[in-house]
Parts: C-alpha cells; structure tokens; sequence
C-alpha cells in the first residue's frame, strides 16, 4: 500500500462522540465504545484536500532534510489519500505556485476539478507535529 495512511475519520468519530466531548470517559474508551472495532467516519473532500496538501508538504521536508536550501523541493506531487473502511483510496495532484510559497493547486485526479489554496502556516516539529491553517 502506498500513499498517505491516515486515522483521521477515527479520530473524527473520537471527537463527536458524546461521552468524549463530555469528559466522560476512561483509558477503557476504544474498547467501551468500538468493541468490534472501528469502522466510522469518512473524510469529506475538504478533509482529504488537506491530507493532500499535509503531503505534499512532508514529503518536501523529507527530501530537503540534509540540504542547505530548498532547491531540491518538488513543486508538484501526487498524493494517495488511503480510503476508510470500504471507501477506495483517493488520488491528488498538489502543485505550490511557482511565484508564491505559500499558494498551492489541488487537483482531484478522480475529477480533474481543481481548487486554489493558500497554506498561510505550516509547522513541523520535532518529526511528529504540525500545524496548519490553509485559507
């Protein structure tokens, strides 16, 4: 399997939970509320555009890591969103503006629709967290 493996929708479903949003719950919450396992929530189009672009972004800081500068960067990737549960996985080509950092095109190759988006702050730290807010 190739492509971005993701628990979001899991994560999603956590999130909207009752209990949780509540504070009622113990370290016994996966199996109290997901005892046959978890196969919820799937990511909207939105969501997934922002996996997309999430990967385009790692996989640029992964190729510059021993690199003085950025010349090494990949302006255009292709980005395999991995499906949940019976969904199909999810393909997106995210291309950054050749004249400004922090705009990017992202293509559904499913539907050759695209959608413009700035990424007016990204933030990797410490190879686990990031922070993004896309306008």
């Amino acid at each position: 399997m190739q492509g971005v493996a993701h628990n979001l929708g899991f994560g999603k479903s956590i999130i909207h939970n009752e209990a949780y949003a509540a504070g009622n719950y113990t370290t016994a919450f996966i199996p109290d509320y997901y005892p046959d396992g978890y196969s919820g929530d799937t990511l909207n189009q939105d969501q997934k555009r922002m996996v997309a672009l999430a990967g385009h972004q790692l996989k640029n800081i992964f190729v510059n890591y021993n690199h003085a500068t950025a010349a090494n960067e990949d302006r255009v990737i292709y980005v395999t969103v991995v499906g949940q549960a019976e969904e199909a996985d999810h393909d997106w080509k995210v291309e950054k503006s050749a004249t400004d950092s922090s705009k990017f095109t992202v293509t559904d190759m499913a539907t050759n629709e695209s959608s413009e988006m700035e990424l007016s702050n990204f933030d990797f730290s410490h190879n686990s967290l990031i922070k993004m807010k896309a306008g």
